[in-house]
C-alpha cells in the first residue's frame, strides 16, 4: 500500500462496501458485524493509517480503571500492537492501532484490520468486568485501611 487512501479502497473491495474515504478531516468509519464500529484516521503523511474502537466509559471505573488500563498497557502485554487510550472530550475508552503502509500488502492490511476488530470486540466485552473487580479491589482496600485506622 502506497497511502492511506489506497488501504482504505483495498478495505472497500474487501469488505463489498459502496465507499469507504476519508473525508475533509483525514477520517471515516465503518461498522463490523452489525455492532463494532471502527474509525480510520490518516495521517498527514499519508503513510500511516490509525483504527481506532470505543470499548467503554472511562466514569464507570474512575482513576482505578484508568490504572488498571495502564498497567495493562505496558509494552502491549494485554493489547498487542494495540493500545489503550481516554478520549478527552467523551471520556470514552479507545483501543487505537497504527499501521504503517508503504511496507504492507493489501493482505497484511486486511489481517490487521481483523486482528484490531477482534481486540475491540474482546474489550468491549472484558472491560465492564474488569472496571467492576477495580471497583471491588478498590472498596476492599479503603475498607482495609480503615480497618487499619481503628486499630
Amino acid at each position: 500500500m502506497r497511502n492511506a487512501a489506497d488501504a482504505l479502497n483495498s478495505l472497500k473491495q474487501k469488505l463489498s462496501l459502496d465507499e469507504l474515504v476519508l473525508d475533509q478531516e483525514g477520517s471515516c468509519g465503518i461498522i463490523i458485524d452489525q455492532e463494532t464500529e471502527i474509525f480510520f484516521f490518516g495521517a498527514p503523511d499519508g503513510e500511516t493509517l490509525q483504527m481506532s474502537g470505543v470499548i467503554g466509559d472511562l466514569h464507570t471505573g474512575g482513576a482505578v480503571l484508568a490504572q488498571r488500563l495502564l498497567e495493562l498497557n505496558a509494552g502491549g502485554v494485554e493489547t498487542g500492537p494495540a493500545a489503550f487510550a481516554a478520549d478527552p472530550v467523551t471520556g470514552e475508552v479507545l483501543l487505537t492501532r497504527q499501521i504503517v503502509l508503504p511496507h504492507m500488502s493489501a493482505d497484511e492490511v486486511f489481517a490487521s484490520l481483523e486482528d484490531f476488530v477482534a481486540r475491540v470486540e474482546y474489550w468491549i466485552e472484558a472491560l465492564p468486568r474488569l472496571a467492576a473487580s477495580r471497583k471491588n479491589e478498590a472498596s476492599d482496600l479503603s475498607v482495609s485501611e480503615l480497618m487499619l485506622l481503628r486499630g
